[in-house]
């Protein structure tokens, strides 16, 4: 394929090497983030980025690496979250959680409503963050969210509840189907589906100890 200064060239590798090569890739990207975030955060404390003449941290490191307002909002919040929980933050360190991860953490922590009571839940988050697929993860720090921003969830749920629909269609053999309607009864239903995915991924890390290892014998869509 191509070399990098320092990792090599991954061209013709055995899948074992290009799996060690790609976990150690791995292990350096969360250290490198970890330390950004660790640096944005004393910018924001100290007000070093006032010194440059910019208004905002955000524009600072756009300035710095030509970053995206999403990349500035990113780092801003997770280094937020890091300054309210040492326990995040030593997880965050040690490499522990991957990027997206702890960007959506940091985006749960930044809603100005709920956030601040993250803090109190976040080992239940931090134990399974290595575990779970980043869908399944992001999922349930959803559910979190709309179960604790009571205040949005009650300005949206008329709105929701005018506008429910539910459809079923069957067509060559497959059967689809889908709903919607107000965010309340929906963050209810979505807990107990979370609780239930959660049991069988249990399961099939059961099924895949019993086996002698391997891979899981379900998807995340076939546990779904």
């Amino acid at each position: 394929m191509f070399e990098v200064a320092g990792w090599g060239d991954p061209t013709g590798k055995s899948p074992a090497e290009l799996a060690a090569m790609f976990a150690e890739v791995e292990r350096a990207r969360r250290r490198a983030e970890a330390a950004a975030v660790a640096i944005v955060g004393e910018v924001q404390r100290s007000g070093a980025h006032r010194a440059e003449g910019h208004a905002s941290v955000s524009g600072w490191v756009r300035a710095q690496a030509r970053w995206s307002n999403a990349e500035a909002t990113q780092h801003r919040q997770v280094a937020d979250l890091a300054a309210a929980s040492d326990e995040f933050t030593r997880v965050l360190a040690g490499g522990g959680i991957g990027w997206a991860q702890a960007v959506e953490l940091g985006r749960a922590h930044a809603n100005p409503r709920c956030g601040h009571e993250l803090v109190g839940d976040l080992d239940s988050f931090l134990a399974r963050a290595d575990q779970v697929p980043h869908r399944e993860l992001r999922d349930r720090i959803d559910t979190w969210v709309m179960l604790h921003d009571l205040p949005a969830a009650h300005d949206t749920a008329e709105l929701a509840h005018d506008a429910r629909t539910a459809s079923i269609t069957v067509s060559r053999g497959v059967v689809r189907g889908s709903f919607s309607g107000s965010g309340a009864a929906g963050a209810a239903m979505l807990e107990v589906f979370e609780r239930f995915r959660a049991l069988e991924f249990e399961a099939d890390v059961d099924a895949q100890i019993g086996g002698g290892g391997g891979a899981l014998p379900r998807s995340d869509a076939q546990r779904r």
